[in-house]
């Protein structure tokens, strides 16, 4: 007795584009899934993995010998390189535009991370390398990462003092500022600074005032 197996087209064997070192199971792709193997550039049994970058030619021939083999093209697309900028705040700054990190030819994507909401990153309670993510909306381009580096905001340490209504001039700890006594009312002391502390704009934005503990003179 002989067999008649009918013959006629392979299963259909869609086109694919992948990134590059991405690999695919190419079983996917055809319809429907009969017994066969596939053969071609960067095949390895069922699988195309992106080695290198191009448009590939892809066999399938079905085990049944009556079938005809089935062709489709692989295109595998460069990775996108692209770099972030890193940033250094104090942690008393505003807010910062993420945006301003992001590379201008590939911006658009998603940030997160300490202290991150949106677009923005609070540097407020964030201190030292602060490790941000942006990932990307573009095919074949990665997540990366990038810095914030963020100085704590630092309060001096003031002391207090007690000076009598004639005491001379005192130099005040270590901010180099000397205090002139007036008197003022009965047994208080009203120490005006008109000027503002350089090193600490953000704690001192204004001048300073103290008041310090005056005693009577003895009668």
């Amino acid at each position: 007795m002989i067999e008649v197996t009918p013959g006629g087209p392979g299963p259909n064997f869609n086109d694919a584009e992948i990134c590059e070192d991405e690999t695919i199971n190419l079983t996917n792709l055809i319809t429907p899934v009969i017994p066969g193997f596939f053969s071609g550039t960067n095949v390895a049994g069922n699988f195309f993995t992106g080695n290198n970058t191009g448009t590939f030619s892809v066999v399938f021939t079905p085990t049944n010998i009556c079938l005809d083999p089935s062709n489709a093209e692989i295109t595998v697309n460069p990775n996108i390189d692209y770099t972030l900028e890193t940033a250094a705040l104090c942690e008393t700054d505003p807010l910062l535009d993420l945006t301003t990190l992001a590379d201008p030819n590939y911006p658009l994507g998603s940030w997160s991370g300490p202290g991150v909401s949106g677009n923005f990153f609070d540097p407020l309670n964030q201190s030292g390398f602060v490790t941000l993510t942006f990932t990307p909306d573009y095919e074949c381009a990665v997540a990366k990462t990038t810095v914030v580096e963020v100085t704590p905001a630092e309060i001096p340490f003031l002391t207090s003092a007690t000076l009598c209504e004639n005491s001379p001039p005192y130099l005040w700890g270590l901010s180099k500022i000397l205090l002139f006594p007036m008197v003022h009312g009965a047994v208080m002391v009203s120490l005006a600074l008109p000027l503002t502390l350089p090193a600490y704009p953000e704690v001192f934005p204004l001048p300073l005032h103290l008041m310090i503990p005056v005693p009577y003179p003895e009668l």
